[in-house]
């Protein structure tokens, strides 16, 4: 499963605060259907945030850059990296 998404960033001293922007949501799941892929949409949209999350710079570690991994106290890592320009533009 893929979650592809737009999300804006601005940096201060202390960290990042990030902003996704919902209707730029897309999931793709080769060999399920598309209500399940729908319904996996869904959730990610109702999870997220209302307005702007702060990440402060000491929960992130640069993996393979321009990739990295947030570690978030009591929360599961979050893998993120950049995909190739053209792939959803």
């Amino acid at each position: 499963m893929t979650l592809n998404f737009r999300m804006r960033q601005r940096s201060d001293e202390e960290g990042q605060y990030s902003l996704i922007d919902p209707d730029s949501m897309r999931v793709s799941w080769p060999g399920v259907g598309s209500e399940a892929v729908k319904t996996v949409l869904q959730g990610f949209r109702a999870r997220m945030t209302d307005g702007e999350k702060f990440e402060p710079y000491s929960h992130t570690t640069i993996a393979r850059f321009p990739g990295y991994i947030v570690l978030t106290p009591g929360e599961a890592p979050q893998f993120c990296s950049k995909e190739p320009p053209g792939e959803d533009e």
